[in-house]
């Protein structure tokens, strides 16, 4: 789903077809019609952030002011270009 218009957006009453309406609401683990949350495919701890994201990979987020979590979270990966700038090279 990543980078998918589904893991995007919402998908809406009145869009290409009532089957991805379904689909996304099956799979959002709240049951919206999107976008899809982290917890669709990565487990999660109870803020909804994946266990693979660590406190210092959030470090930088904490200083804009974000004071959730999971928008931390969401924000990190939403920037992230690379494997490598996430865990650091070689690892």
């Amino acid at each position: 789903c990543h980078q998918s218009t589904h893991g995007l957006y919402p998908v809406t009453e009145k869009g290409a077809d009532p089957v991805s309406l379904s689909q996304a609401k099956a799979l959002n683990p709240d049951g919206h019609a999107g976008p899809i949350k982290c917890g669709t495919c990565h487990a999660v701890d109870q803020e909804g952030v994946p266990t693979i994201v660590t406190d210092a990979m959030l470090s930088p987020y904490q200083k804009e002011s974000i004071q959730v979590a999971f928008k931390q979270a969401t924000a990190l990966m939403h920037s992230l270009q690379t494997y490598e700038k996430a865990h650091g090279p070689g690892k």
